[in-house]
């Protein structure tokens, strides 16, 4: 469940020209890097097939992120997706992105508004050789 105040919900400045120019990509940080683990049929993790990234932006209170396999892993397209559990600062209640994609590159979201400071849960998986996924909270 992600967590926002409301006076960091206030807080985000979101109306400047560069983050709008921008769509809410403008001036990043990383706030996680997480693998994106193979399991076999029997649950057993086996590989490590690309990172799932997460990016903040403080100046318009924004979230994104983006999927990004291993080069073995771009030679055809793959059922590629990546979602975001996140408390939306515009709305005011707790919502919900996801992306899907037949890809042979890289999935990435839009900027979601999220607020200065608090958390989301990230998730991504594609199909390869095993289904491969990662599920983790960022904090930002």
């Amino acid at each position: 469940m992600a967590t926002a105040t409301a006076a960091e919900a206030a807080a985000a400045p979101r109306s400047s020209a560069a983050c709008t120019n921008a769509a809410g990509k403008y001036h990043g940080n990383v706030v996680g890097s997480h693998a994106l683990v193979g399991y076999d049929s029997q649950g057993r993790p086996m590989e490590e097939g690309g990172t799932v990234k997460v990016w903040h932006s403080a100046a318009c209170g924004t979230l994104w992120a983006r999927v990004v396999k291993r080069a073995k892993y771009k030679d055809v397209a793959r059922d590629t997706g990546i979602s975001i559990d996140f408390y939306n600062t515009d709305l005011q209640r707790d919502d919900y992105l996801s992306s899907y994609a037949m890809t042979q590159g890289a999935l990435e979201t839009r900027a979601v508004p999220v607020g200065a400071h608090g958390s989301a849960q990230v998730g991504a998986a594609f199909l390869g050789d095993y289904e491969y996924t990662a599920d983790q909270t960022v904090t930002f």
